[in-house]
């Protein structure tokens, strides 16, 4: 299971926390899931011009970026400008956290742990998730998709457990792969970060319980089956459904 979960690094310069979602037993025959198909990082204003060059020779063909606006102020997006270009990537924002909601920042700032705010922000910004689901579908047909948010550890860590739990890939591995990033963060953080896979498996198992699935939580986010079906199929391309 560790080797799975490290051997998918991808090392672009000034960038921390970098993976393929590819190479992940899942589904029923538990074949593996495809690489070059979606990636998660941190924040790509990080990177160096090798680095940027390296994310664009890997084939990443969209980038969604996961960020609110004010971050976007702060550390503008390297390819926002030339989205689209030829030889570039299409760039998308489309923030999974609403600054403007003044009540939910109220509540998800009462919260105690984490694992609540994961929880509690599945619920709450559905329509966001919705959107940002349904961006991938349908870019899944121009080829390997970035997603990524400041860390590349929370918002990016939800959308990963998602596209994994939709794909089949079991959730002790999921839960594997979400905890390096707190590895790969120690030095821009520059401390030991305590890795903490049971996080995402609270929000899977709560996801379970009120929606009686993924599958059936996207739904409720507003996907549609035949976009749920192109990102099953983007990840494990000789499945068959």
């Amino acid at each position: 299971m560790t080797t799975s979960v490290e051997n998918r690094r991808l090392f672009w310069n000034a960038c921390y926390n970098v993976r393929d979602l590819g190479g992940l037993p899942a589904g029923p025959d538990q074949q593996l899931t495809r690489s070059h198909a979606f990636v998660r990082a941190d924040n790509l204003a990080r990177l160096s011009p090798a680095g940027q060059t390296d994310l664009v020779a890997y084939g990443i063909r969209t980038i969604i970026d996961l960020r609110s606006e004010f971050e976007l102020a702060i550390d503008p997006p390297p390819f926002a400008a030339n989205s689209g270009q030829p030889g570039q990537p299409t760039y998308q924002n489309i923030p999974l956290l609403d600054e403007t909601d003044a009540e939910g920042i109220a509540q998800g700032n009462q919260l105690t742990s984490l694992a609540d705010y994961y929880i509690f922000a599945a619920d709450r910004y559905q329509a966001n998730i919705g959107q940002i689901i349904t961006a991938m579908a349908a870019a899944t047909e121009q080829g390997a998709i970035l997603f990524h948010c400041h860390s590349g550890r929370d918002r990016t860590g939800i959308i990963a457990g998602l596209l994994l739990a939709l794909a089949g890939v079991d959730h002790q591995l999921i839960a594997a792969d979400y905890a390096v990033s707190n590895r790969y963060l120690q030095p821009a953080f520059q401390k030991t970060l305590v890795e903490e896979p049971e996080i995402i498996l609270s929000l899977l198992h709560h996801l379970e319980n009120s929606y009686g699935s993924v599958r059936g939580y996207l739904r409720s986010c507003q996907v549609n089956d035949t976009d749920l079906s192109r990102l099953y199929q983007h990840l494990l391309p000789s499945a068959i459904l």
